[in-house]
């Protein structure tokens, strides 16, 4: 069948347009841009400003771009320049080149955050954008980023010595936002009882303490009845499973630990499982 989103000239292909296109982060002079384009689903692709096509990751296939293409690129270029441009702005600053990580956020009206986390790699400035209504996903992702990085310990696991240096934790305390701050101790499960209540109140949930060592065990937890606020409130760490480990799980339980206050979103499809509300009468004992 005929691709009609491609046309060719001098033996050469060239895609018409773009469904969509985003940039995802900047990478020296390179932008990644995810792109959802017909017929070719949605992948990730390199642009460097002055050419005409993009590139394909992995791999080395470039796809030359018509002037519709093109201009959808350029767009995601604009946007994310003008994204980083306003977080500057809004923080009084630039990141500088020879800095440790510098994270710029701001929270938008539905709840998400948009937040831009700057640092030097081994191929020039690192810009990567996240959004997410979740700061945990947020760090996720900024955990790997900053692997193999002088900093991979600051981001992974500050302790409260430490916790002043995060660059997110600056950020939070740049912009005297508690609640932001409350949530990363919360993440890095430095929070005392006193902040995961104050954090609590900010998030209109009861939060729940670590239980004794005789708690350390699993339960599987009904996943349709669990309040995700509470949890991410009290500080719980939830690991995701995907599908391709998935074999005999299920993401319909979800497996909690209250005393190490870690989880998975999957259990064993046999593992016999508690609604939510159970699960907390166990913090009632």
């Amino acid at each position: 069948m005929k691709n009609r989103n491609e046309y060719y000239i001098d033996g050469k292909s060239y895609i018409k347009s773009i469904r969509r296109c985003s940039c995802m982060s900047i990478t020296g002079s390179r932008y990644v841009l995810t792109c959802r384009i017909h017929q070719r689903g949605e992948h990730l692709y390199t642009y460097e400003k002055g050419n005409a096509f993009i590139t394909k990751i992995p791999g080395t296939k470039d796809l030359r771009l018509g002037d519709d293409a093109m201009s959808s690129v350029a767009s995601a270029v604009e946007r994310i320049e003008k994204l980083i441009s306003e977080m500057h702005a809004e923080a009084g600053y630039a990141a500088e080149t020879n800095a440790s990580p510098v994270v710029f956020y701001r929270q938008r009206k539905h709840g998400s955050y948009d937040c831009i986390f700057e640092f030097n790699g081994e191929n020039g400035r690192n810009i990567l954008r996240y959004e997410d209504e979740n700061p945990e996903m947020i760090l996720r992702r900024a955990k790997i980023a900053g692997s193999g990085y002088d900093f991979e310990e600051l981001i992974s696991s500050p302790t409260n010595e430490t916790i002043n240096e995060n660059p997110f934790y600056k950020a939070a305390l740049s912009k005297n936002d508690e609640q932001f701050q409350l949530k990363l101790k919360a993440y890095y499960h430095l929070s005392s009882v006193k902040e995961r209540s104050r954090l609590g109140k900010f998030m209109g949930v009861k939060t729940l303490p670590a239980l004794p060592e005789n708690y350390d065990k699993q339960y599987a937890v009904d996943a349709d009845t669990i309040s995700v606020r509470v949890l991410n409130a009290s500080g719980y760490t939830i690991l995701h499973r995907p599908y391709f480990a998935m074999n005999g799980s299920t993401h319909e339980k979800w497996t909690l630990n209250p005393h190490t206050m870690t989880g998975v979103d999957a259990a064993k499809c046999d593992d016999e499982s508690i609604p939510f509300s159970e699960y907390l009468e166990l913090f009632e004992k």
